[in-house]
């Protein structure tokens, strides 16, 4: 197999691009160059959750790779906490038509985060470090668990797909994101989640350089395999078609510049209630009061310090034409930044 070292960065993009497949595979073949025979390769893929190109760039991968003499092709689905994809949810994923191969492919793995015999431990990002790489917010040491299948000699090489867009955690989903929290275990999972609370969504969303960012590439730095991350820039057309803008793969150094349970529902509200607010004794106070009106009861709501509807009252006309109300859609993937005061 090939040791020489993963490209710097390849790939075109712009806002008004709309890259043809022709294009999607010439940039996924110059990615994997660097990629001989005899390679170990497991790809990295986002779940149903995430709007991407990966049903189209897995099976140019996987042609490529298998014209390239590659020994091994396996995925590892970075669900995080979400729950498991069905077989059927999967192949879609990667592209995989009803009883159609793609060459070389072997298993398409789910990640199960609060399975420890399921991880293995990478190290630690220590107390100091941690410091440095949030700017204070965080004083404590961190342990660096992954899914096992990151174990060392496992894989030789690490592909990972997914697209770059904005995030209310990280600044930017994409490259190294799909290591923590995607195939991560709790100890950074848990550690991420709360230093996005604490360092306030609108100094993250939508920023390259954060806190989380630094702390996530950090302890992407020690995942023994070497890592080409595959990133595009999408949307979605009035019609619904996928188009991607953009394009850029790139190895460890370069993850991403260019381009369901509970306690993680509450999480993610965290980030915009809280955002880093003390009172005079140094605790954590909301600045906003959030309502949940969905499948979760009222007792665990209360628990966690958040509002409680009833999802069968819940009238979305009533708040269609309230002056003071704004009503997001698709609020999962569109997501706004707003310049702190």
């Amino acid at each position: 197999m090939s040791t020489r070292p993963a490209p710097s960065v390849v790939g075109k993009g712009a806002p008004d691009l709309d890259l043809s497949p022709e294009e999607l595979r010439s940039i996924v073949e110059q990615a994997l160059l660097t990629v001989g025979p005899g390679a170990r390769v497991l790809a990295v893929v986002p779940d149903k959750t995430r709007d991407d190109n990966t049903d189209t760039l897995f099976p140019f991968a996987a042609e490529i790779l298998a014209a390239r003499g590659a020994a091994q092709f396996d995925a590892l689905v970075a669900q995080g906490t979400h729950m498991p994809m069905t077989e059927e949810e999967k192949r879609a994923k990667v592209g995989l038509a009803a009883g159609s191969p793609l060459p070389l492919l072997g298993h398409i793995f789910d990640h199960q985060w609060n399975r420890p015999e399921e991880l293995v431990d990478l190290g630690e990002l220590s107390a100091r470090r941690v410091h440095e790489l949030t700017g204070g917010l965080i004083s404590e040491a961190v342990r660096v668990n992954l899914n096992r299948m990151l174990a060392p000699g496992v894989y030789d090489t690490v592909l990972i797909f997914g697209a770059t867009v904005p995030h209310e955690v990280a600044g930017f989903a994409g490259g190294a994101k799909y290591f923590f929290p995607g195939v991560a275990g709790p100890d950074l999972t848990h550690a991420t989640h709360w230093l996005g609370a604490l360092a306030s969504i609108e100094r993250v969303i939508g920023r390259v350089e954060t806190p989380t960012r630094h702390m996530i590439e950090a302890a992407a730095d020690l995942v023994p395999a070497r890592v080409i991350s595959i990133n595009s820039v999408v949307t979605r057309t009035e019609d619904e078609r996928l188009r991607t803008h953009a394009l850029f793969c790139g190895g460890r150094n370069n993850l991403s510049a260019n381009a369901a349970t509970q306690d993680h529902h509450a999480a993610h509200l965290a980030h915009v209630s809280y955002a880093g607010s003390r009172d005079e004794a140094g605790r954590v106070i909301p600045r906003y009061k959030i309502t949940m009106a969905s499948a979760l009861d009222e007792a665990t709501c209360r628990r966690v310090k958040l509002g409680f509807m009833d999802h069968r009252e819940f009238r979305r006309e009533d708040y269609d034409t309230d002056a003071d109300t704004l009503v997001v859609e698709r609020a999962g993937r569109d997501l706004y930044l707003v310049e702190p005061h």
